[in-house]
C-alpha cells in the first residue's frame, strides 16, 4: 500500500516562501553574474582593440597582483604577528577587508597592489628592452 505525506496548510506555506526566496536569491546572483562577466568581457575586449601588447600588460598587471597579494599574506602569516598589523593598520581597515573575504590579510592587500602598481609602472620598460 501506497504511503501518502500529509502536510498542513501552515506547513506548505514556509516550503513553498523557502524556495521562492531560494528561486529569486539564484536568480539575483545569476543576473549579478551575468552584468560581471559582460562588463570584464567588454572591458577585455576594448583593451584588446587598442593593441595586442596593451593586452598583454593588463593581464600581467592582473597576474602579479593576484602573484603580490597570495606571497604577501603568506609571508605576512608567517612573519608578522597580529599587534604588529594591528599597531600600523586602523581597526576598521582590518575589519572592511575581513568583511570583503574572511582568510585575506592587510599584508596579502598591501602586496597586491604593490605587485599590480609595480608591474603597470615597469612592465612597458621591460616591453622595449
Amino acid at each position: 500500500s501506497a504511503t501518502a505525506i500529509h502536510l498542513s496548510p501552515y506547513a506548505t506555506n514556509i516550503i513553498s516562501a523557502d524556495i521562492s526566496h531560494t528561486a529569486a536569491a539564484a536568480r539575483q546572483h545569476a543576473q549579478h553574474g551575468l552584468l560581471y562577466l559582460s562588463l570584464s568581457f567588454h572591458c577585455l575586449l576594448r583593451i584588446s582593440s587598442a593593441s595586442f601588447v596593451h593586452l598583454i600588460w593588463f593581464l600581467f598587471v592582473v597576474w602579479n597582483g593576484d602573484t603580490g597579494a597570495l606571497l604577501a599574506g603568506r609571508l605576512g602569516r608567517m612573519m608578522c604577528r597580529s599587534d604588529l598589523v594591528a599597531a600600523i593598520c586602523p581597526q576598521a581597515w582590518i575589519d572592511f577587508v575581513g568583511r570583503i573575504s574572511p582568510s585575506k590579510s592587510m599584508t596579502g592587500l598591501v602586496g597586491g597592489v604593490l605587485g599590480a602598481a609595480a608591474t603597470a609602472v615597469y612592465w612597458p620598460n621591460v616591453m622595449l628592452w
